[in-house]
């Protein structure tokens, strides 16, 4: 298990991010007011007060294993914790995902179109991480949509067919979260009626 010996904002927000909450849910679940989760996710570099710290410590202990390895994932990333006005790569996370085409059908879906997939889910969450998910949620929606085509058509390798069904529902989980955290709500609750429908195949 990741473990943290002296909490920072930045790591506050990976918490918030890997349990997938908005600023107000987070702080409720925390017990402490939005402006100081706000304040944790404007200041990476920060470092909250010994309560605070408890209280993060206790909220990671109890954390599902999912929210835990999520959280790890965030917080090894390079430029965790780093200030807004410290100088870093002019780099795009998502880049790729910008460039492909999510309405493009693949001719036949192999190894290859699977781990297009999963990289640009990756890409889709890292986007999200930095710029939010309000401006994400119809090109994930309409990149989905593509993934569920495909796999109505029978166009892809059969020995693939269960990956490609639970790649297709941690997108359909990942749209889930923008479209709730961009207040989309009949949206967020559809996808995760096609995340259910996708993991029971």
């Amino acid at each position: 298990m990741q473990v943290i010996t002296s909490w920072t904002g930045g790591h506050a927000d990976a918490l918030r991010q890997s349990l997938r909450m908005t600023n107000e849910s987070y702080a409720e679940y925390l017990g402490v007011a939005p402006r100081t989760v706000a304040n944790w996710r404007k200041n990476p570099e920060m470092v909250p007060q010994p309560d605070k710290q408890a209280i993060l410590d206790t909220a990671l202990d109890r954390a599902p294993d999912r929210v835990k390895a999520q959280f790890a994932h965030l917080v090894s990333q390079p430029g965790n914790g780093r200030r807004a006005d410290q100088p870093e790569p002019f780099e795009i996370p998502g880049g790729g995902l910008l460039g492909a085409s999510p309405d493009a059908h693949a001719e036949f879906a192999d190894s290859g179109y699977l781990q297009s997939v999963r990289s640009h889910i990756t890409e889709i969450v890292a986007l999200d991480n930095r710029f939010g998910g309000a401006d994400l949620v119809r090109l994930s929606t309409r990149f989905f949509r593509t993934l569920h085509d495909q796999l109505g058509t029978g166009t892809y390798d059969a020995s693939l067919e269960p990956d490609l069904h639970s790649a297709a529902g941690e997108l359909a989980e990942v749209v889930g979260w923008l479209a709730y955290d961009a207040e989309m709500h009949d949206l967020a609750r559809r996808m995760n009626q096609e995340r259910y429908s996708e993991t029971v195949i």
